[in-house]
């Protein structure tokens, strides 16, 4: 109901500063100081939408942000940091990531486009995400890196210490025409 707020301050942000302009010219062309203290007043509130913005981190937000952290470790090729994204209660979905990710060299990882993003307020809460990622890839210790799109689906679980972690995951190309 508030994202519009709470996710995305740039829609209030551009309308407060129009208004601001547009009560500073009524101010210019009429002298009224009246519409200068309305000016002012839009100012502040806008700046405290803005402020508030900042301050609340929603679940959204967090999700999102472990998603970029992901593929920035993925791209760094830090294998003990990508493994710290997923859940260890969820051995199966661990032991496959860990017989995977040693096959790849990554050169670049890049979120090229949140597709899908689903968060369920079930206890406890969980994320589904859909997103496609750009990436330059060796393989299997290939000579030629590999440039493509990988399609990724990602199940996060929220842990008790607030952590969202990867319970499940999966990803093809998306061209491919297979759904996840």
């Amino acid at each position: 109901m508030t994202s519009w707020l709470t996710e995305n301050s740039t829609v209030p942000m551009v309308a407060g500063a129009i208004l601001v302009l547009i009560f500073i010219a009524f101010w210019v062309h009429s002298r009224e100081n009246a519409m200068l203290k309305v000016a002012l007043a839009v100012a502040i509130l806008t700046a405290a939408i803005v402020t508030c913005e900042r301050i609340v981190v929603t679940q959204r937000e967090e999700v999102t942000d472990r998603i970029y952290a992901l593929a920035d470790s993925v791209q760094r090729n830090d294998f003990a940091a990508t493994m710290e994204f997923f859940s260890e209660d969820h051995a199966e979905t661990r032991q496959r990531a860990d017989a995977e990710m040693p096959r790849y060299d990554f050169q670049n990882c890049r979120v090229s486009g949140i597709l899908k993003f689903n968060i369920s307020e079930s206890t406890p809460p969980t994320a589904e995400i859909q997103f496609n990622v750009s990436v330059t890839v060796r393989v299997d210790n290939g000579a030629e890196p590999l440039w493509g799109q990988r399609r990724i689906k990602l199940v996060f679980e929220k842990n008790r210490e607030g952590v969202w972690k990867i319970i499940d995951y999966s990803h093809s190309d998306p061209r491919s025409g297979i759904t996840l």
